[in-house]
């Protein structure tokens, strides 16, 4: 998903903003390759879902000749995909590490403030990544909170 949102940033002259977005894709491929020899072998359905959505949205790119419609697919298969992360942290907060995307959260912001053009091609994934990465650390915070509540008062 990175590296489409990457090449529609480049059309549209992103310039330094879409550095993390490459960065990111760079890392993700070497995470696939790795995966390939060492990681899960069990695909679920979501994972089928997240490719053919990448795949639609590369296509309409082609056809329509608009980057803004594979980003925006591209945005929202990663939201998708973020789920089951959010259901799991939800149930057990403490075995995320919130700081990871709180430096998520900063990193994204920088990167839109280095947009050499500001536009919806170009700011649409980032500002994505900002609020569901926020989202995620406000609601793992709290969860924590509520349940450090709940153990002390059960131990009262």
């Amino acid at each position: 998903m990175q590296g489409v949102t990457y090449v529609a940033q480049i059309s549209r002259d992103a310039g330094a903003g879409s550095w993390l977005i490459a960065f990111g894709t760079i890392m993700c491929s070497v995470v696939f390759v790795m995966s390939l020899f060492r990681g899960e072998k069990g695909i679920v359905r979501l994972d089928v879902y997240s490719l053919v959505l990448a795949l639609i949205g590369i296509a309409l790119w082609i056809i329509t000749s608009n980057p803004l419609t594979a980003v925006v697919l591209a945005a929202a298969v990663d939201v998708l995909g973020f789920i089951p992360t959010f259901r799991k942290a939800y149930s057990k907060p403490f075995e995320e590490t919130t700081s990871n995307y709180m430096i998520a959260v900063v990193s994204y912001s920088l990167s839109i403030f280095a947009l050499q053009s500001v536009n919806a091609v170009t700011i649409t994934f980032p500002l994505t990544l900002v609020i569901i990465d926020a989202l995620f650390v406000a609601m793992a915070l709290v969860r924590r909170k509520q349940l450090n509540k709940k153990t002390m008062k059960s131990t009262l």
